[in-house]
C-alpha cells in the first residue's frame, strides 16, 4: 500500500511539472531578446572588470542571433572602451560564418573592439578531439592582452546579460575561475567538472556533489569550491594566461591514441593550481542551456524537482569491479606515455 501511494505521489508530481511546462514555455519563448537590462544590475557596487569575451563557435545558427545580442550587451555593460570580443569559428556548414561577418559591422558601428575569425581551420582528423579543441580555445585567446582583468569564455549556450553579470560578480570578483552550471536535461559538463576532492561529480542530478560540504553550499545558493569546471560559461582571471603563460592543452599531443582522455577545460586548472591560482568555484545561481527550452527548463522547472531529488538521489561516483579493472589497466598505460600524476584528476575513459 505504501509503495502504491508513493508511486501515485511521484506520478502526480510529474503531471504537475508537465502541466506547468506546457503552459509557461510558450510565454517564455516569446520574450523580447532586446529588453533593456534591469536597472538594478548596474549599481555602483557591482563588480565590473575590464573584460575579454571569448568563444569558439561551430554550426550554431539556431542560437547565434540571441548569443550575439547578449554578448554585445555584456560588452556594453563592461564599457565599450573596456571590453573586447574574440570569436574563433571553424568548420561550420550552416549560416554561422555569414552571421558572424554581419555582426562584425555591428560591432564596428558600436565601437566594440573585436577579432572575429570565420572559416578557421576545422578538425584535423589525424589528431584527437581534445587536441583540436585546445587549439581552437587558444586561437580565441590569441588577442588577449594585460588590458583585460577577466576573461568571459562563453560556449554555444543560451544565456542572458544578467547571467554573465552574476557570474562575473561571484565572490565579489575574488576568484580565479567562476563557472555557471550548464544543462541539457541533466547537468551537462561532467567531463570537465571535478569536485573539490578531485573526484568526478557524484551525479548529473541534484544535489550533484558527493562531497557533503559542497552540497551544503549548493543548497544555500553559495559558490561551491571545485577542482575544475567549465559548464558552458566561465569567468577566468587573465593573469595565469598572461603572466603564467598557461594555455589549453590535451593530455598527450595526439590524444586520439591515448588509453585515457581528459578535457582541456579540466587540464587548464591543473596548470592554474600549479601556479597557485586555486580560487575555482561553481556558482549555482547561474544556469545556462544549449537551446532556449533547456535554458528555461533549468531556470524554472528543475528547481521544482530539487526537493524530490534531495530525498531520492544520493550522488556517488562508483565503478563496477569490471570498470575498476579496466580503469587500472588504462591507468598503467597512460603513465607509460610520461603523463604526470598531477593530471590524474582529469582522467576519463573514452
Amino acid at each position: 500500500m505504501w509503495m502504491r501511494t508513493r508511486r501515485l505521489q511521484v506520478l502526480a508530481f510529474i503531471l504537475l511539472c508537465s502541466t506547468v511546462l506546457l503552459l509557461c514555455f510558450p510565454l517564455y519563448s516569446q520574450r523580447s531578446l532586446f529588453a533593456p537590462p534591469s536597472s538594478g544590475l548596474s549599481d555602483d557596487g557591482t563588480y565590473r572588470p575590464s573584460l575579454f569575451i571569448a568563444a569558439n563557435l561551430h554550426n550554431n545558427e539556431d542560437i547565434l542571433k540571441r548569443w550575439m545580442i547578449q554578448a554585445e550587451r555584456v560588452a556594453h555593460w563592461a564599457g565599450t572602451d573596456r571590453a573586447y570580443i574574440s570569436v574563433y569559428e571553424s568548420g561550420s556548414n550552416d549560416k554561422t560564418p555569414e552571421m558572424l561577418e554581419r555582426w562584425k559591422k555591428r560591432l564596428e558601428a558600436a565601437n566594440i573592439r573585436h577579432t572575429i575569425v570565420t572559416h578557421g581551420a576545422g578538425f584535423d582528423g589525424s589528431l584527437g578531439r581534445m587536441t583540436n579543441l585546445a587549439k581552437f580555445r587558444n586561437e580565441a585567446l590569441a588577442p588577449l592582452t594585460a588590458e583585460y582583468e577577466k576573461i568571459l569564455f562563453i560556449n554555444d549556450v543560451v544565456y542572458e546579460l544578467s547571467d554573465a553579470i552574476t557570474l562575473l560578480n561571484t565572490q565579489g570578483g575574488k576568484y580565479d575561475a567562476a563557472c555557471a552550471m550548464d544543462f541539457f536535461g541533466q547537468f551537462y559538463d561532467v567531463f570537465a567538472t571535478r569536485e573539490i576532492t578531485g573526484k568526478p561529480l557524484g551525479s548529473g542530478n541534484y544535489p550533484y556533489f558527493e562531497d557533503s560540504a559542497s552540497q551544503k553550499l549548493l543548497r544555500a545558493g553559495e559558490p561551491v569550491p571545485v577542482f575544475s569546471c567549465w559548464n558552458g560559461m566561465v569567468a577566468l582571471n587573465s593573469a595565469p594566461f598572461l603572466q603564467g603563460h598557461v594555455s589549453f592543452r590535451p593530455l598527450v599531443p595526439n590524444d586520439a591514441a591515448a588509453p585515457l582522455e581528459a578535457s582541456e577545460c579540466c587540464l587548464v586548472f591543473v596548470d592554474f593550481r600549479q601556479l597557485h591560482y586555486t580560487r575555482i568555484f561553481i556558482n549555482p545561481r547561474v544556469k545556462v542551456g544549449y537551446d532556449g527550452f533547456h535554458y528555461w527548463y533549468a531556470r524554472y522547472i528543475l528547481p521544482l524537482w530539487n526537493p524530490f531529488l534531495s530525498m531520492t538521489n544520493t550522488p556517488r561516483h562508483e565503478r563496477t569491479s569490471a570498470e575498476e579493472a579496466e580503469w587500472n589497466y588504462r591507468l598503467s598505460k597512460i603513465y607509460e606515455l610520461d603523463v604526470p600524476e598531477t593530471d590524474a584528476p582529469c582522467f576519463a575513459m573514452h
